[in-house]
């Protein structure tokens, strides 16, 4: 399992002005569904795990006030892909290709990490393949399980329809964020600057 307290993004925290530090807590076997809006920190979180997995595992310090976690034999990952025009391969065939890999080899060792796959297809068909894929993990007996945080912005995936919601494995979680009502004034403003810009670019 791992046990992560006061977590933080290596790279993240030295660009940003602020960042929120996060705990950790997995369980060997379990699998973690993270949803919540655009920009609200999924993915950065997501990524903040498997970087402190790397760095703990080569004997580094770690971005976190403290951190216990067991030898991880393998980090699987459906992050962000790019399409191959010499290889003839969409980013959704990589995508798909990465996943498979995955559930073909990962172990009761192994960290899996997917951000929001599925999103490269239509919604009902990208919920599906992400159902299908958490599904087939908590399938699995918890000793031949991998550990598995799955981002996703299907928030209408967490019910009985399509995931085992009773099932003690599967961990779920909300990411959230606040903007101050003068930042939302400032981007307001900047966007009616842009679109009266637009408009009047498109008028001459």
């Amino acid at each position: 399992g791992i046990h992560i307290e006061q977590g933080r993004h290596a790279l993240q925290d030295v660009i940003i002005p602020s960042f929120i530090p996060n705990d950790t807590i997995a369980r060997p076997g379990s699998v973690h569904v993270i949803t919540g809006p655009n920009s609200s920190g999924k993915s950065v979180y997501c990524k903040q795990v498997a970087i402190i997995v790397v760095l703990a595992q080569i004997g580094s310090c770690v971005p976190a006030k403290a951190c216990k976690l067991g030898i991880v034999d393998a980090i699987y990952t459906r992050i962000s892909s790019l399409e191959s025009i010499s290889l003839s391969q969409s980013s959704f065939f990589i995508d798909a290709s990465q996943v498979a890999g995955m559930l073909r080899n990962a172990t009761a060792t192994s960290l899996v990490i997917l951000d929001e796959w599925g999103k490269g297809t239509v919604e009902a068909e990208g919920m599906a393949l992400f159902a299908a894929t958490l599904n087939e993990l908590l399938g699995r007996q918890r000793e031949e399980a991998p550990l598995c945080f799955a981002a996703t912005h299907f928030s209408d995936i967490l019910s009985e329809q399509y995931l085992p919601m009773s099932n003690d494995r599967l961990c779920t979680f909300s990411m959230e964020y606040t903007v101050e009502r003068r930042e939302c004034e400032e981007r307001l403003a900047d966007l009616k600057a842009n679109l009266h810009d637009r408009l009047l670019n498109e008028q001459t």
